[in-house]
């Protein structure tokens, strides 16, 4: 075999790989016949190759030592319950998993069931409307179906009961379902171009056109469409004026967000900025235990009226003003709209 061909699919099913863990076999890849596979809690990735193997051994040491390997020709087999691998010069020898370990992970693999899938093309803009809405979900468990971001039709909806996040999609999917909010977050930023979906009752499949498979198990229920989405007519936001952030902007939030985020072992989404407007300047702020850091950019033009606290994600707000820099503030004058032809973002504002 190639070793730039093994290298690619190990590549790949990486991302399915809990460095990090003392959970059995999630830090391993499986050779499973005509399949390289991975298997975490939140993502399993398939990627097409035939080694006529089927053996787990850790993933991260495999990937790192074939990569220093020397010569392309590769030869891989099992010796003694030994996973070797050799270029001629260099030899790696792995221990395997013990039988009773490798049938459960094949147990799990059974159930992706990767050779019976009914592919459809992927709506367009599937990633980047899951990327504006992940930030509206909710990520503690309790809240059932609203940790997570849901799929259907031509839309994507989320929220946490602070917030509500809705994109239109140029396309639809075939039945609705909701991806788990760590999931959808871990899916925008695989550097991965998807092309095709595929659905089963308990997993999402999402494939590139090297034809790797991402799965994602799904939340299972009937997620609330109608009460979530009916909160956009309620608030009436078209009778309120219009408010645009500032030029300029990117810079700062780039630095509030290295504040934002220190000292923080969370996702990446739940770090918070505040926005203020104060004598013709936004004020943008962020506190953390280890200090604070304010920064300010001048506003004077269609600027929102002072007393407002928005507290933001910095990251979400990046990628907000790139689709958008107006805003709208609720006749309540507790809410708040960002909102364009595809896609709409409700979220609760503090007020002096």
């Amino acid at each position: 075999m190639k070793r730039q061909d093994i290298l690619k699919a190990l590549k790949a099913v990486m991302s399915g790989v809990e460095k990090a863990t003392k959970t059995m076999g999630m830090d391993y890849i499986t050779f499973d016949n005509s399949w390289i596979r991975s298997f975490k809690d939140s993502i399993s990735v398939s990627y097409p190759l035939l080694t006529e193997l089927k053996v787990s051994v850790r993933g991260d040491e495999l990937f790192k030592v074939l990569s220093k390997m020397k010569n392309d020709d590769i030869t891989l087999s099992i010796e003694e319950d030994k996973f070797l691998i050799t270029d001629g010069k260099t030899t790696l020898k792995l221990n395997t998993l013990q039988q009773d370990q490798v049938d459960q992970i094949f147990g799990r693999i059974d159930s992706l069931k990767t050779d019976e899938l009914e592919w459809y093309e992927l709506p367009k803009f599937f990633i980047n409307g899951l990327s504006l809405c992940v930030f509206s979900a909710g990520t503690d468990p309790a809240l059932n179906l609203l940790a997570g971001v849901h799929v259907e039709d031509g839309f994507i909806l989320s929220t946490d009961n602070y917030r509500i996040s809705k994109y239109e999609m140029e396309g639809a999917v075939i039945s609705p379902f909701t991806i788990p909010t760590k999931v959808a977050d871990e899916f925008t930023k695989l550097p991965v171009t998807f092309e095709n979906i595929a659905l089963t009752k308990s997993w999402v499949h999402l494939s590139d056109k090297e034809g790797a498979i991402f799965s994602a198990r799904l939340l299972a229920g009937d997620y609330p469409v109608n009460s979530v989405t009916t909160l956009f007519d309620k608030m009436k936001f078209e009778e309120g004026e219009v408010y645009t952030l500032p030029g300029g902007i990117e810079k700062s939030l780039d630095i509030a967000g290295i504040m934002a985020s220190a000292g923080s072992g969370e996702l990446e989404f739940l770090s918070y900025i505040s926005l203020s407007y104060k004598e013709e300047k936004l004020i943008i702020s962020a506190v953390r235990e280890i200090g604070e850091l304010e920064d300010t950019i001048d506003w004077k033009e269609k600027y929102m009226p002072e007393g407002f606290i928005v507290k933001i994600s910095p990251d979400f707000l990046s990628k907000i003003i790139k689709v958008t820099r107006d805003f709208q503030i609720s006749p309540t004058k507790k809410t708040l709209l960002f909102s364009t032809d595809v896609y709409k973002h409700i979220m609760i504002v503090k007020v002096e």
